[in-house]
């Protein structure tokens, strides 16, 4: 059941990728700076509500306190972009898909995190 699961959420988020590889294109050749300034914005305001979820919840453990911080840095954008479907502006269009960057690359960067040893010390041993 797991592991249907996890193919279910890999195909979409393959699906998330190529529409969002669409949107950033457009918006990236349409003005590149306007678009950067969008992805800095979209990182910080994930990155900043991760930790301060982290943060807020640290009395619960760095396992939980970090589930839901990452929750809460990655809020939904992709289903305010599905809800929103062909309704949303160039430019709002633009900044969904500069949300969705950090959503995808923030569990990467965790894992890394945790291969370094002087992460360990944050991790609790089983």
């Amino acid at each position: 059941m797991i592991i249907a699961v996890a193919r279910i959420a890999v195909i979409g988020l393959i699906i998330v990728g190529l529409a969002t590889s669409q949107g950033i294109s457009a918006q990236w050749t349409s003005n590149a700076l306007r678009f950067d300034m969008m992805l800095v914005a979209a990182i910080v305001a994930n990155f900043g509500l991760c930790a301060l979820a982290t943060l807020t919840f640290a009395r619960l453990g760095l396992q939980t306190a970090g589930t839901i911080g990452l929750v809460t840095g990655n809020r939904n954008v992709t289903l305010v972009w599905a809800a929103a479907s062909f309704g949303l502006p160039p430019l709002a269009e633009g900044y969904v898909a500069a949300c969705v960057i950090p959503v995808l690359a923030l569990p990467l960067i965790i894992k890394l995190c945790l291969r370094l040893p002087s992460f360990g010390r944050f991790v609790p041993q089983n």
